[in-house]
């Protein structure tokens, strides 16, 4: 029986120091393995949290909502435009990207900072001669937040663009007749023609 076993008793004993020694060598590996699922689990449970909750909702994981195109005050306003300059189309919200662009012949660099100062930038509506495509005017709608001194810049910078600005503020509501005599002043008389 002793010799029976004895195969046995030599093979575990050479299995430890082997298993040992395989252990020692893979131990590296099996701790690089462990952190990098550590790192992957940790990543996935702060995409959870950021995006989660959209993805809940069905939504796509941008975390963005709608918002209303124009405030209450704003609609107001487009509605007397409407009303008061039926030869023009009204464009609310217009990015000031879709009116300006950077003269020719800058550096790429100062081409890029020209833009930098318009692009992100928004005019409140803009008045577009209906039969010949021609902007009429840039109309801002005011508040007590305006800056008078950022308003003065910007209509340089769109002034320069030979564009004019018309501002009305929301503490005195202009009628018809003033949207008209402040919007068509300088106007061409072949493009003032009153509707019906």
């Amino acid at each position: 029986m002793a010799d029976g076993m004895f195969p046995l008793l030599a093979a575990s004993s050479f299995a430890g120091p082997v298993s040992a020694a395989l252990t020692k060598a893979f131990l590296p590996f099996v701790a690089l393995g462990v952190g990098v699922l550590m790192i992957m689990s940790a990543f996935s449970v702060m995409r959870a949290a950021t995006h989660g909750s959209s993805r809940r909702r069905g939504n796509a994981y941008w975390c963005v909502k709608p918002k209303a195109l124009l405030t209450s005050p704003e609609r107001k306003m487009l509605e007397l435009l409407e009303a008061a300059l039926p030869e023009c189309r009204i464009h609310a919200q217009v990015s000031m990207g879709a009116l300006l662009v950077p003269v020719r012949g800058l550096s790429r660099g100062s081409h890029s900072r020209v833009r930098n100062r318009f692009s992100q930038k928004i005019v409140d509506f803009v008045a577009e001669h209906r039969a010949s495509g021609e902007v009429i005017a840039l109309i801002e709608l005011d508040d007590s937040t305006h800056s008078p001194a950022r308003d003065r810049i910007r209509d340089e910078m769109t002034g320069e663009a030979g564009y004019r600005t018309v501002r009305f503020h929301r503490d005195r509501w202009p009628t018809q007749s003033d949207v008209r005599l402040l919007v068509l002043p300088q106007v061409n008389e072949r493009y003032v023609q009153h509707v019906g």
